[in-house]
C-alpha cells in the first residue's frame, strides 16, 4: 500500500473570515475539479490522527475512531492512526478487531516498541499468553528501559504459571518502577506460588504501604496467613476488605473459612448465609456450609446445603467423596445414597 499521489499547499490566513471564505470558493469548485480528476482534502492524514488523538484524551472514543479511519482512509501506509484506533478497541475489549489494527501497524513498522507492547496485551486478554510472549520478548530487546513491557511480559508468564519467570520480569519492571503497588503485588503472588510465603508477605505489605486500599493485595496476604495457620492474621485482612466492601464475596469466604479453623462453625454459616443473599447460586458458599453444618452434627442441613451444592455444580459430588469434614457422614445412608446417586449421574453425563 502506498500513499495516493498528489501535493501540499499550505495557506495562512490572516483571520477565520478570510479561511472560511477560502474553503466555500473551494467547496464551489470541488465537483469541477474532481471531474478533471483532482481530490481537495483540507486536512491531510496527520491532521486527522492529531485530532483523533485529541478527541480520545477527552474520552470522545466515537469521535476519535471517525479521525482514525479518516487518517487510515487517506494513507494506509500511516501506522500511526492503526496503532491508536488498536488502543481503543482495545479498551472497548474488541480484542479480534483491535489485533487485527496493532497487526497492521506492525506490517508498516515492525520494531515499534509501543505497538509491540499493545499487541502483547491485546494477545493476554485474549487468554493466548504464548503468542503474547513473542511480542512482548521483542519489545524488550528494542526497549529493555520500558518497565511496562517488563510488567506484561511477567503477567504472560504468571498466566502460564512459569512462576520463576515471571518474578525475573516483575523485579526488572520494580527495578524500573519500584512504586508500582501492582507489579509488587503480582510479585508476591508469584513469590507465593514458588513457596516464598515470607517474601511474598513481604511484597504484598509494600504494596499496602503505597495503597493501603489495595484489596487484592489485602485477600492475598490472608491467604498466605491462612495456608500458615496465622488464623488471626488472615481474618485482620478480610476485615479490612469488609469494612470497604462489605459484600466482597472472596473476603466473606475467606473469612468463613479461616472461622472454620478457628471451629467457630456458626460464625463461618453466618459468612456462607451472607454470601448466599448476594448470590443464591453460590455452589462454593452452598457446599462450604454444608461441610461446616456438618461439623456442628446437623446431618439433615448439611445434605440440604450438599444437595443445593451438587445442584448447581456437579463437581462437588466427586469433592464430597473425599471431604474430611464429611467424616461424621460416612455411615449416614442419606449421605451415601446421596453420593452414590449422583455420581451415577456424573458419570452418565461424562459418557
Amino acid at each position: 500500500m502506498g500513499t495516493r499521489p498528489g501535493f501540499v499547499t499550505q495557506i495562512k490566513f490572516k483571520n477565520k473570515d478570510n479561511l472560511e471564505n477560502f474553503k466555500r470558493h473551494l467547496e464551489l469548485l470541488k465537483e469541477k475539479l474532481e471531474f478533471l480528476g483532482y481530490e481537495i482534502l483540507f486536512k491531510d492524514e496527520i491532521s486527522w490522527n492529531l485530532e483523533g488523538s485529541e478527541y480520545s484524551k477527552q474520552g470522545n472514543m466515537e469521535k476519535a475512531m471517525e479521525c482514525f479511519d479518516k487518517a487510515i482512509e487517506i494513507n494506509p501506509s500511516f501506522e500511526l492512526p492503526w496503532a491508536n484506533k488498536a488502543g481503543i478497541l482495545f479498551k472497548l475489549k474488541k480484542y479480534d478487531e483491535a489485533l487485527n489494527c496493532v497487526n497492521k501497524a506492525l506490517e508498516l513498522h515492525p520494531n515499534w516498541t509501543e505497538a509491540l507492547k499493545l499487541k502483547g496485551t491485546i494477545l493476554i486478554n485474549k487468554g493466548r499468553n504464548e503468542e503474547a510472549l513473542g511480542s512482548l520478548e521483542r519489545a524488550s530487546k528494542i526497549n529493555p528501559e520500558d518497565w511496562s513491557v517488563w510488567d506484561n511480559l511477567g503477567r504472560a508468564y504468571f498466566n502460564l504459571k512459569k512462576y520463576e519467570n515471571a518474578l525475573k520480569c516483575f523485579d526488572r519492571a520494580l527495578k524500573l518502577n519500584p512504586e508500582n503497588h501492582e507489579i509488587l503485588y503480582l510479585n508476591g503472588l508469584s513469590l507465593a506460588n514458588t513457596g516464598r510465603d515470607e517474601e511474598a508477605i513481604n511484597c504484598l505489605d509494600k504494596a499496602l504501604e503505597l495503597n493501603p486500599d489495595f484489596i487484592n493485595a489485602l485477600l492475598a496476604k490472608g491467604e498466605i496467613l491462612l495456608n500458615r495457620s496465622h488464623y488471626e492474621e488472615a481474618l485482620n485482612c478480610c476485615d479490612k476488605v469488609l469494612e470497604k466492601e462489605e459484600a466482597n464475596i472472596a473476603a466473606l469466604g475467606l473469612t468463613a473459612i479461616v472461622l472454620s479453623k478457628l471451629n467457630r462453625y456458626e460464625d463461618a454459616i453466618k459468612c456462607c448465609d451472607k454470601i448466599l443473599e448476594i448470590d443464591q447460586n453460590n455452589a462454593l458458599a452452598w457446599y462450604n456450609k454444608a461441610c461446616f453444618k456438618a461439623k456442628l452434627g446437623e446431618s439433615d442441613d448439611a445434605l440440604k446445603c450438599l444437595e443445593k451444592a451438587v445442584e448447581i455444580d456437579e463437581k462437588y459430588v466427586e469433592i464430597a467423596k473425599n471431604e474430611e469434614d464429611f467424616s461424621n457422614l460416612k455411615d449416614n445412608k442419606k449421605f451415601i445414597d446421596f453420593i452414590k446417586k449422583d455420581c451415577s449421574k456424573v458419570e452418565k453425563n461424562e459418557c
